[in-house]
């Protein structure tokens, strides 16, 4: 374990602010350059016998970031096209006019800033269910009975019901 922080330690040192700014193109308001890094670096010393030269190792480290920003960005996407999905923001008929473009932007961040506010275990579950879990699957990953993670779900969607409410948003599930 202490061989491990040695080396994670090598690498924010030597590789960190190099590898921060290549991974902006990965950040959204979940994930930061920063967050994709770190998961990279943790990612990398679990495979640290595979880097074969000492002198490529900002370029095997550049790999993981790649790697780990792409699953981040294709998260981001994921969870958006369901948001939208959910909301009814895609199934409209075109034309659409642009209130109704602008009425569906403004219900779409509302629900993003909704779900930004929720308790951690509630937040959690619903990321996931929006990333396509079922519940079974939520609570194995969360390590929670199934039970609770219904639980924590019910809650959140009273929670988010209430702060969409506030902002004069129908809600209809």
């Amino acid at each position: 374990m202490e061989e491990r922080d040695e080396l994670l330690e090598e690498w924010v040192r030597d590789h960190w602010d190099h590898l921060v700014r290549g991974a902006q193109k990965y950040r959204g308001r979940a994930t930061t350059a920063e967050d994709v890094v770190q998961e990279a670096f943790v990612l990398a010393s679990a495979k640290r016998d595979e880097l074969k030269d000492e002198k490529k190792t900002r370029e095997w480290l550049a790999r993981f970031v790649r790697n780990v920003g792409m699953k981040a960005w294709e998260k981001r996407a994921r969870r958006q096209q369901l948001i939208q999905k959910r909301y009814h923001l895609l199934e409209r008929d075109p034309p659409r006019r642009p209130d109704e473009i602008l009425a569906d932007k403004q219900k779409k961040e509302a629900v993003e800033r909704a779900i930004v506010t929720l308790a951690q275990p509630q937040r959690k579950v619903v990321e996931l269910k929006l990333d396509g879990l079922t519940y079974r699957e939520i609570a194995e990953q969360l390590g929670m009975a199934l039970r609770t993670v219904k639980s924590h779900r019910a809650r959140a969607l009273a929670a988010l019901r209430e702060a969409l409410e506030k902002e004069g948003f129908a809600v209809e599930w």
